[in-house]
């Protein structure tokens, strides 16, 4: 389907319809977004908020054997970035015990953990694996672009020991986003295993985060060949992978990012009865809550203002003790320079309001500003790239 509106200059670094601030390093927060403050009737706040640490998988690859094995390998089809996290959720026909070991390695060396597993007597398990701080796969030098000799990353899954037997095999990993880049970064995990068969899979205890904005993944592993359907707001990705080579029927995984601290109980659908093991585990991720508790003052009267632009710095509002918030509209087609003191400059100004700009419908768009926390009560001046309009100041008073 074509577009039949402008379209924006992408040639340049920043396309003309974005709503990126160089000055600041943000975007405005769109309502639902991780980190995003929504008040208790739903109202977004308009706060600009940092937009480039929000956990996400890069790219993920699955792998399943097509007879019976006592390895796999599953590679990425594009380099890894160094520092990114790697998950790795498998499913086997076998179970880990004394005489029987499972390991995970890669191509590059990286260091694996085993977070979470469940077993289903000795002929299953999945289990969940885990490498933060990764090498990259893009040189010794990553910001020379493009690389000639990129190294992709290869993930290999292997049974060993004196009783190990080839079996069916799955596996499916990802390069994630966004963790943090050490064993800390594990948060919460889960289990949930049933010897009788069924078409419902699920852990037996709840998933509670303990931080606010971690990502989960889920490994599902049955005794027969089902479909596995994830469970509501679970990713699908590639959906249920079907082994062979004995004991492992079926496996799935999922991910899914948990913006707030709420209990969940992670789980999935089976197309068939049959004998079922699920492992889940959490993560915590670099958009990391600050601790403590605010205060937030309710505002019952406000002031409003008009001042009209001029390109010389003018006081728009006196030091006043009692302020408790404060919006400005720039109402103009002109940039706006707001500064936190009794005059200010285009070398020393707080920060930039962007002019206003014609929709298609012919309406005018006009930026706005919400000073955030904690709330400064000094003199604050003003001056415009060129006289034209008016900025709208609101301030906040509790009394």
């Amino acid at each position: 389907m074509g577009f039949t509106n402008p379209q924006p200059n992408d040639s340049a670094t920043i396309p003309i319809s974005s709503e990126y601030s160089p000055q600041n390093n943000t975007f405005p927060a769109m309502q639902g977004a991780d980190g995003a403050y929504v008040d208790q009737f739903g109202n977004a706040s308009t706060a600009p908020v940092m937009s480039f640490i929000q956990p996400r998988v890069v790219q993920r690859a699955v792998a399943v054997t097509g007879s019976g094995a006592k390895t796999l390998s599953c590679s990425f089809q594009n380099p890894v970035m160094g520092g990114n996290s790697i998950v790795v959720c498998v499913g086997v026909g076998d179970q880990e015990d004394a005489f029987t070991v499972f390991k995970v390695t890669d191509t590059q060396g990286n260091l694996y953990t085993k977070v979470g597993a469940s077993t289903q007597g000795t002929l299953l398990e999945s289990a969940i694996y885990f490498a933060s701080g990764i090498k990259s796969g893009l040189g010794s030098n990553p910001s020379l672009l493009p690389v000639t000799n990129p190294v992709l990353n290869t993930i290999t899954f292997n049974i060993t020991g004196p009783t190990a037997v080839p079996t069916g095999i799955s596996i499916k990993i990802y390069e994630i986003w966004g963790l943090i880049a050490s064993i800390d970064a594990i948060d919460q995990i889960d289990a949930g295993n049933s010897i009788n068969p069924s078409t419902a899979a699920s852990t037996f205890a709840s998933l509670t985060p303990s931080v606010p904005n971690t990502i989960a993944f889920t490994a599902v592993a049955t005794g027969k060949i089902t479909t596995i359907t994830p469970g509501a707001n679970w990713s699908t990705n590639d959906g249920t992978i079907f082994p062979w080579g004995g004991n492992l029927g079926a496996f799935d995984s999922q991910y899914r990012q948990l913006s707030t601290v709420g209990t969940i109980i992670p789980q999935a659908a089976l197309s068939i009865a049959t004998p079922w093991v699920m492992s889940a585990a959490s993560f915590r991720t670099l958009v990391l809550p600050i601790q403590g508790s605010v205060n937030i003052i309710p505002c019952q009267n406000a002031n409003i203002i008009s001042i009209a632009s001029s390109v010389s710095s003018i006081l728009l509002l006196n030091y006043d003790a009692s302020r408790k918030g404060l919006s400005i509209l720039n109402e103009s087609t002109s940039t706006l320079y707001i500064a936190f003191a009794v005059t200010g400059t285009h070398t020393s100004y707080t920060v930039q309001i962007p002019g206003g700009q014609q929709l298609p419908n012919g309406q005018m768009q006009y930026s706005y500003y919400e000073m955030p926390l904690p709330i400064y009560t000094g003199p604050i001046s003003g001056f415009w790239s060129s006289v034209n309009g008016n900025a709208r100041i609101t301030s906040l008073y509790s009394v």
